[in-house]
């Protein structure tokens, strides 16, 4: 039970990071200040919610009034992604022109707008549905992955091959997505 519980922590611990790293590629406003904010805000949120023994309200997410392991990833990604919104649009901008030869290298997509207008290269003709698939199928592939390899140490064989399944979906798509991505150089 000690394995289990350790796991559930981590994992609320560094779940509120994964949606700024994920938003670092579409919008050119996140910054590496963005990301720690998101990691002390996850981290803290993640313990206070472990140790913390009060009663909670949520319906699902804290039956009989005890905090769900599903409730406190909920509320660690909420406490996290509000104080990296919050530093990230009180935060100062970061300098287009800096990130220039960065946009110039890859060409993400999103909104890169004042980069993409200083960069002496045209934007890579993209299907934004299959860029957003593709992130999915990446997702689907790691935390398909993550939570098979726990199952497995677990023994728990039925979640092992669901989300090994998972995996295996993620990295077909991805197999089958990522060449339809590639900017002709």
């Amino acid at each position: 039970m000690l394995a289990i519980g350790l796991f559930l922590f981590f994992l609320a611990f560094l779940s509120g990071v994964g949606p700024v790293y994920v938003l670092r590629w579409f919008w050119w406003r996140v910054r590496a200040s963005t990301e720690i904010v998101a990691m002390a805000s996850s981290a803290l949120a993640a313990t206070l919610l472990t140790l913390w023994d009060i009663e909670w309200n949520l319906g699902p997410l804290s039956p009989g009034g005890t905090l769900a392991p599903e409730g406190r990833l909920v509320l660690v990604v909420l406490v996290s992604m509000t104080c990296s919104a919050l530093a990230l649009l009180l935060g100062p901008k970061p300098d287009p022109a800096k990130l220039v030869p960065f946009y110039e290298r890859i060409r993400p997509i999103g909104l890169w707008g004042p980069v993409r207008s200083l960069a002496q290269v045209e934007a890579a003709p993209r299907d934004t549905g299959l860029s957003v698939l593709g992130s999915l199928a990446g997702l689907a592939l790691v935390y398909g992955l993550l939570f098979g390899l726990g199952a497995v140490f677990l023994g728990s064989v039925p979640q092992a091959g669901a989300f090994g399944l998972c995996a295996l979906l993620g990295a077909l798509a991805l197999r089958w997505i990522l060449p339809r991505l590639e900017a002709p150089r």
